[in-house]
C-alpha cells in the first residue's frame, strides 16, 4: 500500500491462507500422480479465501489512489512469477503442467476488475452473481480450445495440476471487492480493531506480507522434500 497503513488483519488472513495452501500442497504432491485431485473441496475453500483477500486488497489500493499504471506493473510482476511456475511445472511434471493457475488468474483478474471499479458494489455484486450463473449453466466445459483455457472452456482430455479460469473465479475476486467496500470504504477500516500484539499472529502477518514469494518457492521445496522421502523410504 505504499506509505499507507497496512491492515494487519488482512495480512493475517492472507498468511493463514498461504499456510493452509502449503499444507494442502504437501499432502497432494505426496500422492501424485493421481487420476483425480484429492480433497478438491479443500483446495476450493483455500483458493476462494486467497482470491477473496486479493479482491479486498486491490479495491483498497484503488481507493487509496492506485490507478492503471500501478495495476499493470503489479500484474506484470505476478504474471512473471506465474510464467516461472508454468516453466518449472512443465520441466518436473510434463503434460499436466500449470497452464492457468491461481497466479495467472490473479494477474489477469486484477486487470479485468479494474474498469468495474467505476460501478457501485451492488452492480459488481450482480456481475459476480452473473458469472457464477454462467458457470453453472455451462454443464460441459470440455467444449473449448487451447486458447479458451483461461476463460474456463478447455479441449477434451485437458488436465492441469493447477487451474483457476476467469469463469468462475472472477466472481470470487469481485466478491472480495464488494466486501472491501463494505468493510474498508474509501480504503479505511470501518470498524474498530486494536493493534496486534500476539507473537503468533505477528508471524502469520509476516507470512502474509510475503505471500507471493512464499507461494512461488514452496512448490519446488515440497517437491524436493517428497522426492527425498520416497527415495530413502
Amino acid at each position: 500500500m505504499g506509505s499507507y497503513e497496512r491492515f494487519w488483519e488482512i495480512d493475517l488472513a492472507r498468511g493463514v491462507s498461504v499456510i493452509a495452501m502449503i499444507c494442502y500442497h504437501f499432502y497432494v504432491i505426496g500422492k501424485y500422480p493421481y487420476t483425480e485431485q484429492p480433497l478438491r473441496w479443500v483446495a476450493i475453500i483455500i483458493a476462494s479465501s486467497f482470491i477473496t483477500i486479493s479482491g479486498i486488497s486491490i479495491r483498497i489500493a484503488y481507493n487509496r489512489g492506485y490507478r492503471l499504471k500501478r495495476f499493470l506493473l503489479r500484474s506484470l510482476k505476478i504474471g512473471l512469477y506465474a510464467f516461472l511456475i508454468t516453466i518449472g511445472s512443465y520441466v518436473f511434471i510434463g503434460s499436466y503442467y500449470v497452464r492457468f493457475g491461481i497466479l495467472h488468474f490473479i494477474a489477469v483478474g486484477s486487470l479485468l476488475v479494474y474498469p468495474l471499479f467505476r460501478f457501485s458494489y451492488i452492480i459488481r455484486g450482480a456481475i459476480s452473481a452473473g458469472i457464477l450463473l454462467l458457470h453453472l449453466l455451462i454443464n460441459d466445459k470440455a467444449i473449448g480450445y487451447w486458447y479458451t483455457i483461461p476463460l474456463g472452456l478447455y479441449p477434451k482430455g485437458f488436465y492441469s495440476l493447477d487451474y483457476f479460469p476467469i469463469v468462475p473465479w472472477l466472481a470470487v475476486m469481485l466478491s472480495g471487492t464488494v466486501l472491501s467496500d463494505l468493510l474498508y470504504p474509501n480504503g479505511k477500516r470501518s470498524f474498530r480493531l486494536g493493534e496486534s500484539k500476539n507473537s503468533i499472529v505477528n508471524v502469520f502477518e509476516t507470512l502474509g506480507r510475503h505471500s507471493l514469494l512464499i507461494y512461488v518457492v514452496h512448490i519446488p521445496i515440497i517437491y524436493v522434500i517428497w522426492t527425498l522421502i520416497k527415495t530413502f523410504t
